[in-house]
């Protein structure tokens, strides 16, 4: 009966064999030595393999099992075995799993890089803007365009210009003008906020530097584009404040309060640009509006009120 894990064939030497034909089933198992990196003992033969599958099997499980059999050659000699000999296979593959264990690493976790990927998007939007541009030289090129936006889409619904591009392509086709319509309104929207948050961020980089002017123009630049861009009326109310101007301040956090009504540094802020004008009757309203938000500030608005 065959043994789980052993090779087995046909050709093995009965017991009564004579010695002769002991002898020349020996000389003709006999081949070159094939280094894998192994001590001298411990090396695999390949030569004349089909005449002794059994033997190469047994001898290629012992091989990998040795300690010193670490070298990625003996992971290729076990590719080599598998392959030359099919009668062989469930001893072979045996070896193969065991060298493919110690000597395939595993494979590292997964990394994003979303500017691989920004750069592929932006190739496949370069070619379907191109297609729009052949469009009066070959009508199908807006279906080939549509079909290319439509992929970058799918990996990334928010990219801006294949949004854009998408609805262009829509209009020049005339047959999904409710959708193109729709892919407008998205694009006209994102960019105006993409536009606003590009000004603020630039003005915050003035006023850290303490250079107001500069910040307030970038701010109310924002509010032009964004009328309800909460950050730049707010930060505009203290790049005012900074420049000695408490009335366009008191204004713009007027503006900030409309916007967030419960955001509480807008009241607090407020009362104080209301104080400073001796408008001590709307400084008080604006503080208490403040205070039913967050009553911890009591400290603060009573210093605000000794200050001023």
């Amino acid at each position: 009966m065959d043994r789980p894990g052993r090779c087995n064939s046909a050709r093995t030497l009965s017991p009564a064999a004579s010695p002769s034909q002991r002898s020349s089933l020996r000389s003709s198992l006999r081949r070159p030595r094939v280094a894998t990196g192994t001590s001298s003992g411990e090396r695999v033969s390949v030569g004349r393999l089909a005449l002794n599958a059994p033997s190469a099997c047994a001898r290629l499980v012992r091989t990998v099992d040795a300690p010193s059999m670490n070298s990625v050659r003996g992971w290729i000699v076990g590719v080599l075995l598998a392959v030359a000999v099919p009668i062989a296979a469930v001893g072979a593959s045996q070896a193969i799993e065991k060298l493919r264990a110690r000597h395939v690493v595993a494979p590292r976790a997964s990394v994003e890089r979303p500017v691989a990927v920004d750069v592929a998007a932006a190739k496949l939007r370069q070619i379907a803007f191109a297609e729009m541009r052949r469009q009066q030289d070959d009508p199908g090129a807006v279906d080939n365009a549509i079909s290319v936006f439509e992929s970058v889409l799918a990996k990334d619904p928010e990219d801006l210009r294949a949004k854009f591009g998408l609805a262009w392509a829509y209009q020049i086709q005339g047959m999904r003008e409710a959708d193109a319509r729709r892919l407008y309104d998205e694009t006209a929207e994102e960019a105006v906020r993409l536009a606003a948050l590009s000004l603020y961020n630039e003005a915050t980089m003035h006023q850290q530097k303490g250079e107001h002017a500069k910040a307030l123009d970038l701010f109310e630049r924002a509010l032009r584009i964004d009328p309800s861009h909460f950050p730049s009326a707010f930060n505009a109310g203290f790049a005012h404040d900074a420049l000695g101007d408490p009335a366009h301040a008191a204004e713009a956090f007027r503006r900030a309060v409309r916007i967030a009504p419960e955001h509480v540094a807008s009241h607090f802020q407020l009362g104080v640009e209301y104080a400073k004008l001796g408008r001590r009757a709307d400084a008080e309203r604006a503080w208490a509006t403040a205070l039913r938000l967050d009553p911890s500030l009591r400290d603060r608005v009573e210093a605000a009120r000794r200050a001023h």
